[in-house]
């Protein structure tokens, strides 16, 4: 495999035209358009995402911004981005828990995640002897995961998802055909194309793809098949755009940092909350007509006391936060007729900070939180503990 150009950058870094990218590949990481990246005179400011993109050139990875005040260790940070997907739980996020597992692999993270579901898709296409581990099952040496065409079955005998008599391909299946068009769309070689064409020709035809996938309902029925249907879920999840104009192809996988920062809180609150208290994320209200308010997280114990709680992944300026925090807190603070609104901020430093004041009209206070995602060189997982010491100060009762 060609060896690509690796650069690591943070969210929001600026990359320029000469000195960190030749035309070619500024043009193709233009190509992923707002919010992902912003153009600037001959160069581009990245947006508030995370992960990996490739180009012909190029192997770009990204990593959350607040790690930028620590030296650039590469297998530190993707070690801590590991354990912050893998802490947060969420299960459109589950897939990525391996991502930073595979730093002994040779060459570019999306090509490796690409070989590895062909090489698992030729397991299944085989049949039950590649599974059971038995003679015919197993690899020579020069094994490097292609697809042998010759020992394709037809998709009569495809084992085990499809029968003669079957009309609609079952739902297993339709997920790797799905898979293969998302793989066939993106900018491959010619020669890996045309392989993945090949075999998507001797497949059934897929019912069109639902915006939403419920992947329980696309899951294998032999647990054997669990890895192919992992890297499938992996490559439909739908978190990451992808591109292909011309010449300049681009492959990309992308989480965005808001949403995975409310993740983290949620489930560092989850961890520690009082059986006898509830915890109500995206917690709803009618406002106006058909719209409604939504806070992040509201905490109420056993006696009907509330917190409410807003999530915002940017960093204090002057230890001040915006009036339109402010008033977003306010307002919510009174309507859920809470004793304290809390702004909980990513610290930039890793130094946990705290102030409050009341307001003005004497209905409950704002109290400003700076937490710490990472305590000494690892992801701060105890959190939760901190924040239900707090409430427990403040008003809440066990």
């Amino acid at each position: 495999m060609s060896s690509k150009k690796q650069i690591q950058i943070f969210e929001q870094d600026r990359l320029y035209l000469g000195a960190d990218l030749s035309s070619d590949e500024l043009q193709s990481l233009l190509q992923l358009g707002s919010p992902y990246v912003f153009p600037l005179h001959q160069g581009l400011r990245w947006g508030n995402f995370v992960g990996l993109v490739e180009t012909e050139q190029l192997c770009l990875e990204i990593l959350p911004k607040l790690e930028k005040a620590q030296t650039k260790n590469q297998k530190e940070h993707r070690q801590i981005l590991q354990d912050l997907l893998a802490y947060s739980q969420a299960e459109e996020l589950a897939h990525w828990q391996s991502w930073a597992k595979q730093a002994s692999e040779k060459g570019p993270w999306l090509s490796h995640y690409r070989q590895k579901f062909l090489a698992e898709l030729e397991k299944f296409w085989q049949g039950p002897q590649e599974y059971q581990g038995g003679r015919q099952g197993r690899r020579s040496k020069n094994w490097k995961g292609q697809i042998h065409f010759s020992k394709l079955q037809p998709p009569a005998k495809l084992w085990p998802y499809m029968r003669q008599s079957s009309k609609r391909p079952q739902p297993f299946l339709q997920l790797l055909v799905w898979t293969l068009k998302e793989l066939a769309a993106q900018g491959l070689s010619p020669k890996e194309k045309w392989q993945l064409e090949n075999i998507l020709a001797q497949l059934p035809a897929a019912p069109a793809r639902p915006r939403r996938i419920l992947w329980a309902a696309y899951a294998p029925t032999n647990p054997k098949a669990q890895l192919l249907f992992e890297l499938a879920r992996l490559l439909l999840s739908g978190l990451r755009p992808s591109a292909q104009k011309g010449p300049n192809w681009l492959w990309s996988f992308l989480l965005p940092m808001p949403p995975l920062f409310e993740q983290y809180l949620a489930a560092s609150l989850s961890a520690i909350c009082p059986k006898n208290w509830k915890l109500s994320f995206q917690a709803e209200k009618p406002f106006w007509k058909s719209r409604k308010l939504r806070a992040d997280c509201c905490w109420e114990d056993a006696h009907g006391r509330r917190i409410l709680m807003e999530f915002k992944w940017k960093l204090l300026e002057q230890g001040l936060p915006s009036e339109q925090d402010l008033r977003q807190i306010y307002s919510y603070q009174q309507e859920w007729e809470a004793e304290e609104g809390w702004l909980i901020y990513p610290a930039a430093l890793g130094r946990a900070k705290m102030s409050s004041a009341p307001f003005a009209s004497g209905k409950g206070r704002a109290r400003l939180l700076e937490v710490p995602l990472v305590q000494n060189g690892q992801l701060n997982k105890q959190l939760g503990e901190s924040l239900l010491l707090l409430a427990l100060q403040n008003g809440l009762k066990l």
